[in-house]
């Protein structure tokens, strides 16, 4: 999304939101009032709502690598994907050879929706976005009450987390060594040359952080935001079922004004313009009712589709599995009795005319290539009138079981 030459920020600060007026170039000044018209402002999310997940993605053999396939997958996998809205975001940020790591950040929690559509938003950014930040280093602030850490690497941001401790003490030095930590676990290549920090703190905090970060700490004040690069746009769903409801009342009110306009104009018309404009709103509403059960369809079909997704695995599906069991009952001496499938085991039990006939029947079962992926139960079959047996076998699911017998 471009962004104007004189963009509007409203920016968390410390204690309070602030709002800036972003030049081009990346200077800004900050408004000591809040601006009183209704101007759209590029929103900074706080935080605390979000969370940050660096994920690394692999370059395919072949084609190019779609950095936000893969964290759609990724986001996908917490549940958060909206019809309405898009609650994350990605961007490209340290690229090796055969793989390109990945920034994002997504809604952890539900926004105060009321107080950010007071500030007339018209996009959103993570905070630590807006930021001039280190190179490849840290940076630590505060906003809105809570201690924010940002690491950078090559000049893009990698990962923010907010802090829970409310003073800058050992607590906070221990989670910040657990990120970092975390951080190398995940392959995360951490050159940190420097550390920004950029609100108030004790000497022997500063000591603490340059030990456990290894970089020379630089205390300042907050530099002012800036303007950030482009993105994957992020707009939390609420927001978007905000300004669908918002729009709806301004085509009402617009409808209603335009009837007044045509009231006190004439008078003679006003009926037939009253007719004719609330005829075109039942359209409009009718055609959205009409969208709808085809949205509700699709859902469903999706849903359907879910449901029968086994069947295309030959090695879950429950027809296959029942035909792979039948195929190796002999001709005779070997009666099924039960058969069942679920997700956890297969359970197989009938009647053989002799023993022979059942240990015969286990053998074929436990031995059959299309049933190898199942780790087999198979007591010894009980001695039934007759020389008659019964037997009992279950197979629980996994790739390559071993079969078992128990006595």
């Amino acid at each position: 999304m471009r962004t104007p030459p004189l963009a509007l920020m409203c920016f968390p600060g410390e204690e309070s939101r602030e709002y800036w007026r972003l030049r081009h170039g990346g200077t800004g000044e900050r408004l000591e009032n809040r601006p009183s018209d209704r101007e759209g402002c590029i929103f900074a999310m706080e935080s605390l709502v979000l969370d940050s997940i660096p994920l690394w993605a692999v370059q395919p053999e072949e084609g190019t690598l779609d950095g936000e396939q893969v964290a759609s997958l990724r986001w996908a996998a917490r549940d958060a994907t909206s019809a309405e809205g898009q609650p994350w975001t990605c961007w490209e940020t340290v690229k090796q050879p055969q793989r390109t790591l990945l920034g994002s950040a997504g809604l952890a929690t539900e926004p105060p929706l009321a107080e950010w559509l007071r500030c007339h938003p018209r996009s959103f950014e993570p905070s630590s976005r807006c930021l001039p930040l280190p190179v490849s280093g840290l940076a630590l602030w505060k906003e809105l009450g809570r201690y924010v850490l940002a690491m950078t690497v090559e000049g893009h941001l990698v990962h923010f987390a907010t802090l829970h401790a409310t003073t800058l003490d050992d607590r906070a030095a221990g989670e910040i060594r657990d990120v970092l930590q975390c951080l190398a676990a995940w392959e995360i290549p951490m050159d940190i040359t420097e550390v920004r920090l950029w609100t108030q703190s004790e000497p022997e905090f500063v000591e603490t952080l340059a030990r456990i970060s290894g970089g020379s700490v630089l205390e300042e004040a907050r530099p002012a935001p800036v303007q950030p690069a482009s993105t994957r746009p992020l707009l939390p769903p609420q927001v978007a079922q905000a300004w669908q409801q918002q729009a709806r009342q301004r085509r009402r009110v617009l409808a209603l004004g335009s009837l007044a306009a045509v009231y006190f104009l004439a008078f003679a018309a006003w009926g037939a313009t009253l007719v004719w404009k609330s005829r075109s709103l039942d359209e409009r509403e009718h055609r959205i009712a009409l969208q709808r059960p085809q949205m509700q369809k699709t859902q469903a079909a999706q849903e359907q589709w879910l449901a029968v997704e086994p069947a295309v695995d030959p090695d879950t599906y429950v027809p296959e599995i029942f035909h792979r069991v039948v195929s190796l009952l002999p001709p005779e001496g070997i009666r099924l009795k039960e058969f069942g499938l679920d997700r956890e085991k297969l359970t197989v039990a009938g009647e053989a005319s002799t023993v022979a006939h059942a240990k015969q029947f286990q053998a074929d079962v436990t031995g059959s290539p299309g049933l190898r992926q199942f780790a087999w139960n198979f007591p010894q079959p009980t001695i039934l009138d007759d020389n008659r047996a019964s037997f009992r076998a279950e197979g629980l699911t996994g790739k390559g079981g071993r079969s078992h017998e128990t006595r």
